[in-house]
């Protein structure tokens, strides 16, 4: 019998292989992606990697995905598939509630489904074939290839789920979220929505219990969605955002407390004699950072300068390398 933990491994280094190349950029979201999003999804996001190969900063960030680990770079020598090369394209959706989120990754590439399901058996997977598609299992985890182009990943009953539906306009995303979700995939290269309070997935998860408890019961809690996107340019990322409040007055408190915060994080970094933390970058950072309201929606732009990124991947000493070969 295989191991456990050596199939547990084998999922997990196919999902780590699909969103770190996600970490390098959208154009507009694919329609046969959009399809298989689970209809209960509470945050979507979504990236295109060959976006961001037309841009000089894009590309600058697809190297930093160095294939310095072992277990990567094994799998891309077993299956013949390489992230940085063959995806193309990632929506990840979460479902389920908020103390217990599930991932459902969904990605266009050009893909090896024969390799990576014989690869998958070795492991000590189950394959078998779920409504005429290849799918392989391993008690909460699955893996299914829709075609050679398109391969959904994450717990078996949205995998599942998502095949389901391919079929079913019924039980997909509403038409406004949809709407929504190519807005923003059109405007950015890289992009994310929920239409949950951020207040609702900070709370528990903050280690200090004071900041939890604002996060979970205080102005955060007044949001009541949001959204925005990352465009890489030639020398900067622009990035935008929004948050959809109760009220305006909601929208104009919480871009006072933003500007109070950045204030205080600016003062500490001007105040720091060392650049090795980071500190002055963040307060340099901040310094750009803008915000409006309009209405009930509070907005943020940020212009993040190339030497700037440039300068955090370079404290990252196994990732220098890469950063070195861009010059």
């Amino acid at each position: 019998m295989v191991p456990v933990t050596k199939t547990r491994r084998f999922f997990i280094g196919l999902t780590i292989a699909l969103t770190g190349a996600a970490m390098s950029a959208s154009a507009a979201v694919d329609s046969a992606l959009a399809a298989l999003i689970p209809a209960d999804a509470t945050v979507v996001s979504g990236v295109n990697v060959n976006q961001a190969k037309s841009s000089a900063f894009g590309r600058f960030v697809l190297s930093q995905m160095d294939s310095d680990d072992e277990g990567i770079r094994k799998f891309i020598a077993d299956t013949g598939f390489d992230p940085r090369r063959d995806l193309t394209e990632l929506v990840v959706a979460t479902v389920g509630t908020t103390d217990k989120p599930e991932p459902v990754i969904l990605g266009r590439g050009i893909f090896t489904p024969g390799r990576i399901l014989d690869l998958a058996r070795q492991h000590g997977a189950a394959v078998s074939s779920y409504q005429g598609i290849e799918i392989a299992t391993h008690k909460l985890n699955a893996i299914a290839f829709v075609d050679a182009s398109i391969a959904v990943i994450g717990h078996s009953a949205a995998v599942k789920a998502a095949i389901d539906q391919r079929a079913n306009p019924v039980k997909r995303l509403p038409e406004t979220v949809t709407r929504k979700i190519a807005e923003l995939s059109n405007a950015n290269d890289a992009w994310f929505y929920t239409a949950a309070s951020p207040a609702d997935f900070l709370g528990g998860k903050i280690a200090d219990p004071n900041l939890g408890g604002a996060m979970k019961e205080g102005l955060l809690q007044a949001v009541t969605g949001a959204a925005g996107g990352i465009k890489f340019r030639d020398t900067h990322a622009q990035v935008s955002a929004e948050a959809v409040t109760r009220s305006d007055k909601d929208a104009t408190a919480l871009a006072d407390v933003f500007r109070f915060l950045a204030q205080i994080v600016q003062t500490q970094g001007n105040a720091s004699n060392s650049r090795n933390n980071g500190a002055q970058d963040v307060a340099e950072l901040l310094s750009k950072l803008q915000l409006s309201t309009d209405a009930n929606v509070m907005k943020l732009q940020l212009a993040i300068p190339e030497s700037l990124l440039e300068r955090v991947f370079a404290r990252r000493p196994v990732r220098q390398a890469a950063a070195n070969r861009i010059h």
